[in-house]
């Protein structure tokens, strides 16, 4: 960031430098409202979307726009689930056959839910058990082996890593099979 600062200042008169300074500072000050492992792509995406331009009057739209569309929102997942007291929840049946399924997908939704939208890494198992619970898929005697063979390289479902002390992250294959699924979803509502 202080390269480009930099190799910007010898670009630009000492004026235009100034407004230039001022437009980073408001470029750090909305970055710091993303999620924090992207906020530096943010940030180099937003300066240079500004360099491009021809003026920071021209910019400054431009990168307000950029910045929405490189952070998801809970408006952009508004049919699938909301945010209540700082917890996901799902707003939607979970589509599936049987209970085992159903579990893997409420638990990619909430996963990738998480992930996204509250910028959490991983959640709890029992997170997971409560939303099984509100979605009546819950199978308490196989919920642990349903999770874990969707954690499986064997099984060719590896959507989840499960730690030690049962948090649940979403690999990269989980957070694609995650937006397919809301994608499927989606396509259902509009059916109905």
């Amino acid at each position: 960031m202080i390269l480009k600062i930099i190799n910007l200042k010898s670009m630009v008169n000492e004026k235009k430098f100034e407004e230039v300074k001022q437009l980073v500072e408001k470029i750090s000050e909305v970055v710091k409202s993303c999620p924090e492992k992207i906020q530096e792509k943010c940030f180099d995406k937003l300066f240079d979307l500004f360099i491009d331009a021809s003026s920071v009057e021209k910019s400054f739209p431009a990168l307000r726009e950029k910045l929405k569309s490189l952070t998801p929102s809970v408006a952009d997942y508004q049919d699938i689930f909301a945010v209540e007291d700082e917890k996901i929840k799902l707003i939607i049946k979970t589509p599936g056959g049987d209970k085992r399924d159903r579990t893997i997908k409420t638990a990619l939704l909430l996963v990738f839910a998480n992930n996204s939208v509250l910028n959490r890494d991983s959640i709890k198992n029992k997170e997971i058990i409560d939303a099984c619970k509100h979605q009546s898929c819950l199978d308490s005697n196989n919920f642990a082996s349903a999770i874990k063979s969707a954690a499986n390289k064997k099984t060719k479902q590896e959507y989840f890593i499960v730690g030690k002390d049962k948090d649940v992250k979403l690999t990269k294959p989980g957070e694609e099979e995650a937006k397919k699924l809301i994608e499927e979803i989606r396509i259902g509502l509009k059916n109905e």
